[in-house]
């Protein structure tokens, strides 16, 4: 029977003391199990092997290299809190969610700070493969881009070809239709990520990243945008330089009743957009007031606008400049039998292209040609959005901005 103390510890061998309390002996040298981590333990001894390695242990000795790797080693079975991880045994981490030897084309691309967000998330990303939501989420999570997909159902829905008399509801055909006829329509997607030339995107570890995550048997078409807002993070408002009140919840934006107010779109400085077609779906909620859309901003006194008016069913284009403000066109919905109505949802799209000295300016409403004219005074500028009045509520489900002509990658079938 082993000897205690008065406090019921086993005394170490050859110690007779009563006294409360317990000396640990001497620890034994600690042995790890190897057996266990020999699949982490592969990426180490390759490091090693490396031949780069020589003039290290020259220089430094190569007990010190080994004490080295030897610290690694142990270390592993201390390396499960992502939080807490060093950097540098990172590489070795991966493993274990999945990210092995294989895929080192894609973790080689990733900062320190990525291949953490993209370990820490592994699970769920590895048990949800294929869905659309997975990689949509996984390509914010790593390149911290904006992207929506556009699948093979909301091209049936989007371009008119259901059967079932659905409503679009202010959708734009050409905002998904993309150049040609490619075949197997029906198994494509279309990919749109915000690449706005501030803070270049990786185009290829994009590429790779939707070949290994996207359905199976599916062909996607990468789309490099400029912006994308639709306005599904709480109180988001980081694109944007507003004055007055934009509240964001539940999917949208809404300028509220009681105050004007404008959104600019916050363009890195030096930042030149020009060429382009900007999006946005709407709806009045009161008559009263109108929703505008202004392109080519690059200040408070030189844009063009859109003025739409719900109570007077008008769809006006005017010139802010400081060399003179115009109304260079307007239509009248009144004229073709039509108008426009409160609560319903519109979809509103502006393009200005650059001839010479000249730019074509042309507005689209609900995917309809209804102004097309020229102006010559503003030439660049960004995005904004506006309510004029104190009347009403304006409620925005999305805003996009694309370069004409768009930049795509196709991941065929097969690639």
């Amino acid at each position: 029977m082993a000897i205690q103390d008065l406090a019921n510890n086993p005394i170490a061998s050859g110690s007779t003391s009563l006294m409360l309390g317990y000396v640990e002996p001497p620890a034994a040298e600690e042995l790890l199990p190897l057996d266990m981590y020999r699949f982490i333990l592969g990426p180490i001894r390759r490091e090693d092997s490396k031949e780069t390695l020589f003039l290290k242990r020259y220089m430094e000795g190569p007990q010190q290299v080994w004490q080295d790797i030897q610290f690694k080693i142990f270390s592993i079975k201390d390396l499960w809190d992502i939080t807490t991880i060093p950097d540098e045994f990172l590489v070795y981490l991966k493993d274990i969610v999945g990210w092995t030897t294989d895929l080192e084309y894609i973790t080689d691309q990733l900062s320190y700070d990525q291949l953490r967000k993209l370990i820490s998330n592994s699970t769920a990303i590895w048990k949800n493969r294929g869905p659309e939501d997975t990689l949509i989420g996984l390509l914010r999570l790593v390149t911290g881009a904006r992207n929506r997909v556009w699948n093979w159902f909301d091209f049936r829905w989007v371009l008119d070809e259901t059967e079932l008399g659905e409503t679009h509801e202010g959708r734009d055909p050409w905002i998904i239709d993309l150049p040609g006829e490619p075949e197997q329509d029906e198994m494509r997607s279309n990919l749109r990520i915000v690449d706005n030339l501030s803070a270049p995107l990786d185009r290829t570890l994009v590429i790779d990243l939707v070949k290994l995550f996207r359905p199976v048997g599916e062909k996607i078409e990468v789309s490099y945008i400029w912006l994308l807002d639709q306005f599904t993070g709480l109180q988001d408002t980081s694109q944007w330089d507003v004055t007055g009140s934009l509240e964001v919840e539940d999917g949208h934006a809404v300028m509220p009743a009681g105050a004007a107010a404008t959104a600019v779109v916050s363009v890195p400085a030096g930042l030149a957009w020009y060429d382009y077609a900007a999006y946005t779906r709407f709806k009045i909620e009161d008559v009263g007031d109108s929703f505008r859309l202004l392109w080519l901003y690059t200040d408070a006194d030189n844009y063009y606008m859109v003025d739409v008016g719900v109570d007077t069913g008008i769809v006006s284009l005017w010139r802010f400049a400081t060399s003179g403000n115009a109304l260079l066109a307007a239509f009248d919905f009144s004229t073709i039998g039509e108008a426009l109505y409160e609560g319903e949802w519109y979809g509103l799209r502006v393009e200005a292209l650059r001839d010479g000295a000249t730019n074509q300016l042309r507005v689209y409403f609900d995917g309809t040609l209804r102004i097309d004219t020229t102006d010559s005074v503003l030439s660049v500028g960004t995005v904004a959005m506006e309510k004029p009045g104190a009347a009403g509520k304006i409620t925005i489900d999305e805003v996009e901005v694309m370069p004409i002509p768009m930049t795509t990658e196709l991941v065929d079938v097969n690639s």
